[in-house]
């Protein structure tokens, strides 16, 4: 095989590796937006509490007849959030 040869199959090859980190970088791109926008969403999630619904109050009733009365939401002490995790 002839020198030139050799150096064209180099040149080839690096192209070919060349392309693949693109793509590569590409997927990685993708994979942060990703990862980013479930983060966000999760941090939303996890903000209003489970308990009043982010209300930041909840009903009691004593009886079914009772209209109730509302009472500040125990578990987020009446903000109606909780601490992110």
């Amino acid at each position: 095989m002839e020198i030139k040869e050799i150096i064209n199959l180099l040149n080839k090859e690096k192209d070919i590796l060349s392309g693949e980190v693109k793509l590569r970088q590409n997927r990685i791109d993708e994979i942060n937006v990703t990862v980013s926008s479930l983060e966000k969403i999760y941090n939303e999630l996890t903000v209003i509490c489970g308990t009043c619904n982010g209300k930041g109050e909840v009903k009691k009733r004593s009886c079914a007849e009772d209209e109730g009365t509302y009472y500040p939401c125990n578990s987020c002490n009446g903000t109606g959030k909780i601490n992110a995790v």
